[in-house]
């Protein structure tokens, strides 16, 4: 299935989500007529596009399934035209579970996407239930360490033998016959296989527990893990293909094919040895049809039925082929972890199942090199090759595909990506420069030699004389030779030793940022080794500071140091180590202008630098940065025209510039949609790739600020809408990742804030607490981090605003102190600037002048013995300015701002040690904008609205 976003446009969408639900309403009610047609006609928007007739079809049928057996010649006779496409859905509805014939829980789905999403989820609600500890004689269980489709693996101790082992074992839910046999026949299969590469099998048997099998105890996690922490570089992609490679083909010579290879079943010992998992789906001999003996028995083999993991089964196993999987599907998957070893993400991934088989089945992948630069072209040849959609243009076996690996690694042409003779002889002269040398000065001298045949004929007493002569000369000449190959080599030993030493520190470094990332309570842990290995860098430098490898990972782990101490809140610490990178990442630059990691690098941490200046309220030097960036952003996109990355980087650096100019100028407005056809253009060429969506829902997002603005709240809800939608998108890619969830709550808090500005509270009441229930998980997550603490608080306060004016005003007392208290705490954490205190005034001032305004009066009474002691606290974390000669103008303003809000509020909340401070404070500030002659209207300043600070953050 094609999504939605990408088959019609957004009016579109809305009516086609109109019309399926007409027509299972309908269905519902007991209307028995054609009734797909009728809602067709009743949309003309939806007309004469077949993405969405087809849907609504789809409906119709889905509908109807739920309640009787459908006839499907029915539905091909009334839409002939469609009958290809159909089919082909309906086949898909069926392998991947009818409610009606495959034993689920019956229930109602709103949608196909859902469906696939609900069934995909029951093996999970299933396993939840499930907590019981199996008991096996001579094994002591440790603990659970995974749970598949229908077995349980743990981590156990053999008493008998003292070493560790794992058990799979079924499920209680599954002790039935087939389950039996299926786990018999992986034990079976995989105890075959006597290989290095290949988790062996040391025991099956069956207990009061039910059936097991003892197998090797493989403690390094698995490739999946590594691929989502980085992705690997050519060499290691390559060479732990050619490992797995090896093993497959070990297998297939066995008459056993996997049908479900993907990174989560490669496991990796503690040296990075990749051991083959899980044939729990193997078919025990490629020559015997699918339709034969066991495999009738067995619901995952029989044909029609969809076996492996979408991402990464090959076209014909995604549409359920049994019959024509072979070899050829093994070598697909090999490809599809080359892939995702290479990227970081598998070559197709939808936002449900269907639309994953879909993408299989018909998409082409994006190319490797437009994701990784500098990916060497042969082994995206390997890929792609392994990936082709027809089997018979793969690999004919996988020891074709692990000969290419090899071809490979040895620098030699691949099978994938031939070569001309001239191109093959120039790389064996590569290979063998010494050989080459020698034949070279060999053809050179016979050449010369034939050219003066004639004369030396004659003067036979001299040439010997000048052959002797020659030959000391050519004796001295091999000497020298020698000494600098002996030099030379010393030199790159040394060089290679430089750069292993900053590989290796850069992996620590990124294992500690994931583990920050991933887990708050480590957060001191986290820093003394986040400095231990800044000093590392530093040591690196002052060994070897013109090695452009070892600048360029000393730069990396700049640029990665100031993103964290960033989210620390250090932030002072974030700008000098983020400046420190832009200055590195400048002189590679100019060392090679033609590098584009170096141009893609150097414009990611001069964003950074922008970023941290503007956070730290240096608003001029922040706009200058910014437009700096984005010119040097768009020469980098001139040059390097096929980099996605470069042009993704160039549309936020411009939305972020935006912030500093005037909406309403013509500079801003064209900045705009700069950065969204730069975006647009992304997303066609990688449709499903998350940081593009993401840059285009902040886009959507721009636009609707501007209409919110303008007071067209019909407009902004509506781009507010579409802005969701993509972000909702990524959130069923990638529901993990806090980043993208953050993102998810500011779209649901800003879109509730427009809500209530139409006086729609119910529906904005719904988008708040969405809001909020998002932001509660991330804060329990990441308790420790400051962007997403401060993000609740801006949540919070917009949900305060809400139950102002809206008909819940008697939550509002209990919600204001909720929110105060976070308030103050984080202003107490983050002395660092006045950013919390400005919140909290802010908050304090429109909650009583509301209440005031609306004769509330007892409420607002109880609000201001609330504010009372979080406005003394909120004034005593703020920082009053240490020099006011030092205060740039706009830093002026702030100040000025805050303690006439303070003096205000502490005058009429009755708190006379604020009043007095504040006034000498502003007394103070007045008198240096008068000393410069600033006007007063200059200085007042703006009440702030919670509408948003529409940056993109990287």
């Amino acid at each position: 299935m094609i999504p939605l976003n990408q088959a019609v446009g957004s009016t579109q969408e809305t009516e086609l989500r109109l019309a399926c639900q007409e027509v299972r309403q309908q269905i519902s009610s007991g209307h028995q007529e054609q009734i797909a047609e009728c809602v067709l006609a009743r949309f003309p928007l939806l007309q004469n596009n077949t993405e969405a007739e087809i849907e609504v079809i789809y409906a119709e049928f889905d509908a109807r399934s739920m309640q009787q057996v459908v006839q499907r010649e029915t539905f091909y006779k009334r839409f002939p035209q469609h009958r290809e496409r159909l089919a082909r859905l309906f086949h898909i509805h069926d392998v991947l579970g009818n409610p009606g014939t495959s034993g689920m829980p019956e229930g109602r789905f709103d949608t196909p996407t859902q469906r696939s999403d609900t069934l995909s989820a029951l093996p999970e609600m299933v396993a939840s239930a499930e907590t019981e500890t199996p008991h096996f004689e001579n094994y002591t269980i440790i603990h659970e360490i995974a749970r598949g489709g229908m077995g349980v693996v743990y981590q156990a101790r053999d008493n008998r033998l003292g070493r560790m082992v794992a058990i799979k074992t079924l499920r209680s839910s599954d002790f039935d016959p087939w389950a039996r046999r299926h786990l018999i026949k992986e034990a079976t299969a995989a105890a075959k296989l006597q290989h290095a590469n290949v988790v062996q099998v040391f025991e099956v048997g069956e207990s009061d527990e039910g059936p097991f099998c003892i197998m090797e105890w493989v403690p390094g996690g698995t490739l999946e893990k590594v691929t989502q922490q980085r992705t690997l570089t050519a060499t290691e992609a390559a060479q732990m293909l050619l490992k797995i490679a090896s093993a497959i083909a070990y297998a297939h010579q066995h008459g056993i094919i996997h049908r479900d290879l993907k990174p989560g079943n490669i496991l990796l010992t503690h040296q990075g040895e990749p051991k083959v998992a899980d044939f729990g789906l193997a078919k025990m001999d490629p020559h015997v049809p699918a339709d034969c003996s066991e495999a009738n028995q067995d619901p995952h083999t029989r044909t029609g039925a969809i076996v492996g993991t979408p991402s990464y089964m090959a076209p014909e196993q995604a549409e359920g082929r049994m019959d024509q999987i072979g070899p050829a599907a093994d070598v697909y998957s090999l490809g599809a972890i080359l892939y995702e070893s290479l990227t970081s993400r598998p070559p197709f991934l939808g936002s449900s199942t269907l639309e994953t088989l879909g993408l299989v089945v018909s998409a082409d992948a994006v190319s490797p090199s437009k994701l990784h630069a500098h990916l060497p072209r042969d082994l995206e040849s390997i890929c792609l090759k392994c990936l082709a959609k027809k089997s018979h243009q793969r690999y004919a076996a996988v020891e074709d595909l692990a000969a290419d690996l090899r071809r490979f690694l040895d620098g030699k042409p691949t099978v994938a990506r031939p070569i001309s003779r001239l191109a093959k002889g120039a790389r064996w002269c590569r290979r063998y420069p010494a050989v080459s040398g020698l034949l070279t000065a060999l053809v050179a001298s016979l050449l010369l030699g034939f050219a003066g045949i004639g004369w030396q004929w004659q003067a036979a007493a001299r040439q010997a004389e000048i052959a002797r002569t020659q030959k000391d000369a050519a004796e001295t000449g091999r000497r020298q030779a020698e000494q600098q190959k002996v030099i030379a080599l010393q030199q790159k030993a040394r060089a290679d030793h430089n750069l292993a030493t900053a590989q290796q520190v850069v992996e620590q470094f990124s294992q500690i940022g994931a583990r920050y990332a991933q887990n708050s309570a480590t957060e001191g842990v986290g820093r003394e080794l986040l400095e231990e290995s800044l000093q590392y860098y530093w040591d690196i430098m002052d060994l070897d500071s013109n090695d452009n490898q070892v600048r360029y990972s000393t730069a990396l782990a700049h640029h990665r140091a100031a993103r964290i101490l960033n989210d620390l809140g250090r932030w002072e610490d974030a700008a000098q180590t983020s400046h420190k990178a832009v200055r590195l990442f400048s002189d590679l630059h100019l060392r090679d202008p033609h590098h584009v990691d170096y141009a893609f690098w150097l414009l990611e941490c001069s964003f950074q630098y922008a970023d941290g200046l503007r956070g730290r309220g240096q608003t001029v030097a922040a706009s200058h940065a910014f437009a700096t960036a984005a010119g040097q952003g768009e020469q980098f996109v001139q040059k390097f025209p096929d980099e996605l990355r470069l042009q993704s980087l160039l549309s936020v650096t411009l939305i972020n510039w935006r912030t500093f100019l005037d909406k309403d100028s013509p500079e801003a407005v064209a900045t705009l949609q700069r950065a969204i056809e730069l975006q647009e253009a992304v997303v066609r060429v990688d449709p499903h790739g998350i940081w593009p969506l993401q840059d285009l829902a902040q886009g959507k997002d721009n636009l609707a600020a501007d209409a919110w603005r303008r007071g067209e709240l019909t407009q902004a809800v509506f781009l507010y809408e579409e802005a969701l939608a993509l972000r909702q998108k990524i959130q069923a890619q990638n529901p993990r990742d806090p980043m993208h969830q953050l993102y998810l709550a500011r779209n649901l808090t800003f879109l509730a804030q427009v809500l209530d500005r139409q006086q729609q509270f119910d529906c904005a009441a719904n988008r708040h607490e969405a809001a909020r229930q998002v932001l509660t998980q991330l804060e329990q997550d990441m308790q420790h981090a400051y962007r997403f603490r401060s993000e609740r608080i801006k949540s919070d306060a917009a949900f305060t605003y809400h139950l102002l004016s809206s008909p819940r005003l008697g939550e509002l007392p209990a919600h204001f102190q909720a929110s105060l208290d976070r308030i103050t705490s984080m202003a107490n954490e983050w002395p660092d600037g006045n950013r919390f205190p400005r919140i909290g005034v802010d908050l304090i001032r429109q909650v009583l002048d509301g209440l005031n305004q609306a004769d509330h009066l007892d409420v607002a009474s109880e609000c201001k013995q609330i504010a009372r002691p979080a406005l003394q606290v909120l004034f005593n974390a703020s920082s009053p300015p240490a020099s006011l000669a030092d205060l740039d103008d706009n830093q002026l303003r702030h100040a000025i701002y805050m303690s006439t809000r303070f003096r205000t509020l502490a005058i009429r909340l009755q708190l006379p040690t604020v009043v007095t401070k504040s006034t000498l404070q502003l007394a103070g500030l007045q008198s240096v904008a008068a000393i410069r002659r600033i006007p007063k209207h200059v200085m007042e300043v703006a009440d702030p609205i919670l509408q948003a600070d529409y940056r993109i953050e990287r």
